[in-house]
């Protein structure tokens, strides 16, 4: 199958590799490690936007509140971007429907910390009204507590959201119902997460499958990777959409969710069709479950599984189903060894 190419120019050469993912710890050097093609902000916008505005020049400095500059400057036809260091967040100024905007990370590395009372909730909503946008090289510090949190993002029909190297590295504390970051029921466009980073969630990491069977949005994850976390790292999403070049890793325990200390890998809880999973590393020689769940109410789905490379502990059960999955969904070139 051609690799599609879902928005944007981005190079195709890039897959995520457990050397890179261990030496990032999770930030900023996972970011230099992707060789990314998309290098320093120009002086002129990468998206549809009409003027760029530097945060810096505004008076951001490392240590401020991030939040008040972006209430005033992330707007329609706006890229934002944002020196580097570390900044202070509550989401307020982050959400908002927005046309063809963007908010662009120095690569040397930002960071968004959030409050520290676990328990405050931040929990942006960002949707691309029209056109195009964009958050790239953010990464969100601190653990969520378990009042929820988690960007939920979507797109309008015709429209789009890239997510690119945005990374929560600390993910959330045992038996929260936080993620990284969830899309929305009424996602209608496509959704684009490449380059990120997800570790330590008790609940879904990347929480995906949503919009199946309302917003029906399509959802692409390129080249991301998941470490240690908990009930699932990746729920899968609705129709035609794409799991391609991600790395997932179950070496040690996440922490514990609502239903235990499950480790799923991929989780099909919803019946999309044509679903592709492809060209990804499982390393799961820890306490991981199954690398591929397909879930209670997936069934009636179809996809195909190929050229996946796992290498697994003890586990009984490397791919789960709860119903038959012959029909709808076919394998090929998949590489089972043992840790």
């Amino acid at each position: 199958m051609a690799h599609e190419e879902p928005g944007g120019d981005e190079s195709k050469q890039h897959h995520t590799s457990r050397r890179a993912v261990l030496k990032a710890a999770g930030v900023t050097t996972l970011a230099l490690a992707s060789g990314s093609a998309l290098g320093a902000p120009s002086s002129g916008p990468r998206t549809a936007a009409s003027e760029v505005v530097d945060l810096g020049n505004e008076g951001l400095t490392d240590g401020d509140s991030i939040d008040s500059y972006l209430e005033t400057h992330l707007a329609d036809g706006v890229e934002v971007h944002v020196p580097a260091g570390t900044y202070q967040y509550t989401g307020a100024g982050l959400g908002g429907e927005y046309t063809n905007a963007a908010l662009i990370g120095s690569p040397d590395g930002v960071t968004f910390r959030r409050p520290k009372d676990t328990e405050t909730a931040v929990r942006p909503v960002i949707t691309a009204a029209s056109g195009l946008v964009r958050i790239e090289n953010v990464t969100v510090k601190g653990a969520s507590g378990q009042t929820q949190s988690r960007w939920e993002v979507g797109a309008a029909a015709d429209a789009s959201v890239q997510l690119i190297n945005v990374n929560f590295p600390d993910g959330a504390v045992a038996n929260s119902a936080s993620n990284g970051v969830h899309a929305q029921r009424s996602h209608a466009g496509l959704l684009w997460v490449k380059r990120c980073h997800f570790g330590k969630f008790a609940d879904v990491a990347l929480q995906v499958a949503a919009p199946a069977g309302s917003g029906d949005g399509r959802v692409v994850v390129e080249d991301c990777s998941f470490v240690n976390t908990g009930t699932a790292a990746l729920r899968a999403a609705p129709d035609n959409s794409v799991v391609r070049g991600c790395y997932f890793e179950a070496t040690a325990a996440g922490p514990a969710g609502d239903d235990g200390a499950q480790q799923h890998g991929v989780q099909v809880p919803v019946a999309g069709a044509d679903l592709t999973i492809e060209d990804c590393d499982f390393n799961w020689a820890g306490p991981g479950t199954s690398v591929v769940n397909f879930a209670a109410g997936g069934e009636g789905g179809s996809g195909a599984m190929r050229d996946l490379r796992v290498a697994y502990g003890d586990q009984e059960t490397l791919f789960t189903t709860g119903w038959d999955i012959e029909a709808g969904w076919t394998g090929e070139s998949i590489n089972v060894s043992e840790a």
